[in-house]
């Protein structure tokens, strides 16, 4: 029930391969002006079979499989585009630039080009027609949610957004429920009322799952109130701290990122000497950012901005912050490229590869006031990338950082291996989108009683005691 989001993307790999392989039969007719014979095909399957994979690998790389993103046109277009691009230069690459034909038998042209253009015209149809297919009621599966009216809102409107995850929010009826996800809380307050349809799915074998994993599963996200939670911070955050996984990445921070310093210094020296021969000096640009356990350092950058543009001060709106860029700052902003002396500060052990990106002391000082356990965030080495910055925009107000602390707390309970490499592969592809083309869906504020906000700020600011 549960893991039919695993299938619908599932799914969707499934008829991606299958259009590759009928794109290249269909491109050695067309060749030919007659069907393709099957000794023929066979042919091709080989080397064609190790060229799909990985243009497989650089769909999954450009969120193409990702169920969110098929919701809109615009970002699936910017996805397919980036993904086509690289599938095609690689393409080329590995046929006529890496002299392979002793490996692979032969360098196909036009056999090439158009089973590349069959195959990605074939796959955009696919998706477009894959979201309207998922998003039919006919295939949504109807699911009680036991919570408290916010909640059940916020779930609703979320599912209502995002159709093709397939699940829409009813009452409870026999039969008709195919699941009920439940808020432990809200049944503790609210027992009477529980009660009946917990029954009800036990009798009739009806699956229940917990609202934060619900949620967390569907949106990659931790919802507002259980982020507010003591309790739920306590097992989800805290626990997650200890064992072998945090000194092993830091050994793996070190060597990747000492490789890559050695590796892209020659584009670090072309971009600083652009820098300093366009815009003057400084080239660098320190600022001083958080890090972990609240202590304070200086975050490097290739500069982008005028001079005296630190000045601006915290929360500086997206506008004018842009404004504030040189010409060639916005372009080495767009990809990136000024971010790259941070692997110094990775190297240092100021910062790690993957982690909730550092903010400004300024801007750490407000939110820590206004979003009950801020603080937690420092429990781990910022980040150069992290899942935040692949699911929201840069922010630029106190309630984009909350929604933005939402996706870190998600990071730190999910704390993992396979997440950060997850992580670090979808920022090849973050790398080429605008923060235009992230758009945050807000849910409120985070509210708690005088004594709960009390709780919280003293486990937040825990992290920065520690260190004095």
């Amino acid at each position: 029930m549960f893991g039919q989001g695993a299938f619908r993307e599932a799914v969707i790999v499934v008829g991606d391969i299958v259009l590759l392989y009928a794109g290249l039969w269909l491109a050695l007719s067309i060749r030919h002006l007659r069907p393709a014979e099957l000794q023929y095909v066979s042919q091709h399957l080989p080397t064609f079979t190790l060229l799909f994979l990985t243009w497989i690998f650089a769909l999954y790389v450009f969120g193409l499989y990702d169920l969110k993103r098929l919701r809109s046109l615009r970002e699936m277009l910017r996805g397919l585009i980036g993904a086509g691009g690289t599938n095609l230069v690689w393409s080329v690459f590995f046929f006529y630039l890496f002299y392979p034909y002793a490996f692979v038998g032969m360098t196909p042209k036009t056999n090439l080009f158009l089973t590349f253009a069959i195959g990605h015209f074939g796959i955009f149809v696919w998706r477009r027609m894959a979201f309207g297919l998922l998003s039919l009621r006919q295939f949504q599966r109807p699911v009680v949610v036991l919570a408290d009216d916010k909640l059940v809102r916020e779930v609703h409107n979320e599912l209502r957004r995002h159709p093709q995850f397939g699940y829409r929010v009813m009452p409870w009826c026999w039969p008709g429920t195919d699941a009920v996800i439940a808020d432990e809380h809200w049944i503790e307050r609210n027992w009477r009322k529980a009660r009946d349809p917990l029954a009800a799915a036990a009798e009739h074998r009806v699956a229940v799952m917990s609202l934060s994993s619900f949620y967390e599963r569907i949106l990659g996200k931790v919802p507002l109130e259980y982020a507010a939670r003591t309790g739920w911070v306590m097992d989800a955050v805290y626990t997650k701290l200890g064992g072998w996984y945090l000194p092993v990445r830091r050994v793996m921070d070190l060597t990747l990122a000492g490789v890559l310093f050695v590796v892209l210094s020659p584009v670090i020296g072309l971009t600083m000497s652009a820098v300093r021969l366009v815009d003057g000096r400084p080239v660098l640009f320190g600022q001083r950012r958080v890090g972990r356990m609240g202590r304070e350092f200086t975050m490097w950058k290739i500069r982008t901005m005028r001079r005296g543009s630190e000045r601006a001060g915290p929360f500086v709106r997206a506008e004018a912050r842009e404004g504030m860029a040189t010409r060639l700052g916005r372009c080495l902003r767009r990809f990136r490229l000024d971010e790259l002396p941070q692997l110094w500060n990775v190297l240092k052990g100021e910062m790690a590869f993957v982690g909730p990106r550092p903010e400004m002391s300024s801007e750490v000082a407000i939110l820590e006031h206004k979003i009950p356990h801020y603080g937690i965030r420092h429990l781990l080495r910022p980040g150069v990338t992290g899942w935040a910055q692949l699911n929201f925009k840069a922010t630029d107000n106190p309630r984009d950082s909350l929604e933005k602390f939402r996706y870190d707390l998600y990071y730190i309970k999910n704390l993992s291996l396979d997440l950060d490499l997850t992580i670090m592969l979808r920022t090849i592809r973050r790398a080429f989108l605008s923060d235009s083309a992230l758009h945050g869906n807000h849910s409120g504020g985070m509210r708690l009683g005088k004594r709960g906000k009390r709780v919280a700020r003293a486990m937040g600011s825990l992290v920065r005691k520690v260190d004095r």
